[in-house]
């Protein structure tokens, strides 16, 4: 996906703050939409706002910090794809993977932190009616769209992901690489896992290891290009909803430049 740096820092700043630059404006509705834009359109403005956070802890001391704020950035990033291809279902489906989310913290709730007040029982029993009807309805429009995701009411991502391959067959190459590169190997550093560890130190003498400092295997310039292609992804989504042509050829344009995709393209043959 990545191969070599087919950019300059200076272009790589100028596409990063042109990315910046075509998502300023979200949330706002552009005048002709499709249905569905305007959820669509939050999620992109909270995209971007990751984004934003995502540059800035380039420049912050913690390589792990910058791998932490990519996971979730990638993860709205398949998220919204996945919510463009049928947004009246998959809005009720997200709003079920939410209140199943929700109806665990109420369990947790009276299971770890009483004793409660009668006022505060009746306010989580009312909370979780709210989430248990939310549930049901994602659970009913999975049923409609001949889905079935048990008690989640909705896909996990790397369903969400199949669901989008099917769906879009030429999407398969960004939205696998997306998932496998830039969600699943940045995983060790937000949980902590032994594996996030691997490039911290090396071996100077048989009993003796040298600090290296808190890294990430990937190396920040390709951390900055997932990144970016990332919010590009987004745009290009977007632009489907507000029927900007432009702006998916130019977020497209970006994506390419961000990844090599011509030189990817070659290497496979």
């Amino acid at each position: 996906m990545l191969g070599n740096m087919p950019t300059t820092d200076e272009r790589q700043v100028e596409l990063e703050r042109r990315l910046l630059d075509m998502s300023a404006s979200y949330p706002a509705t552009p005048r002709e939409t499709l249905d569905g834009a305007v959820p669509a359109l939050i999620m992109a403005a909270r995209a971007r706002s990751l984004y934003a956070g995502f540059l800035h802890a380039l420049d912050g001391p913690s390589e792990p910090t910058i791998a932490v704020a990519l996971r979730p950035l990638v993860e709205a990033t398949i998220r919204l794809k996945w919510y463009s291809i049928n947004p009246d279902a998959h809005r009720r489906m997200l709003g079920a993977l939410s209140a199943t989310s929700g109806l665990a913290f109420v369990n947790d709730v009276r299971r770890h932190l009483g004793p409660l007040t009668e006022e505060q029982q009746q306010r989580l029993d009312e909370r979780a009616a709210v989430l248990t009807a939310e549930q049901a309805d994602g659970q009913e429009a999975a049923e409609e769209a001949g889905r079935t995701y048990g008690d989640r009411g909705g896909p996990s991502l790397a369903q969400m992901v199949d669901e989008v391959v099917k769906a879009i067959p030429g999407h398969r190459r960004a939205l696998r690489q997306s998932y496998v590169i830039a969600f699943r190997a940045v995983s060790p550093w937000v949980h902590t896992e032994v594996s996030s560890f691997d490039g911290t130190a090396q071996m100077v003498a048989p009993t003796v290891a040298q600090f290296l400092g808190d890294r990430v295997h990937l190396g920040i310039p390709d951390l900055r290009r997932i990144g970016g292609s990332m919010m590009a992804y987004c745009i290009e989504t977007i632009g489907a909803f507000s029927l900007d042509a432009g702006a998916i050829q130019e977020a497209r344009a970006i994506r390419d430049e961000m990844v090599d995709a011509e030189a990817y393209r070659a290497s496979r043959g």
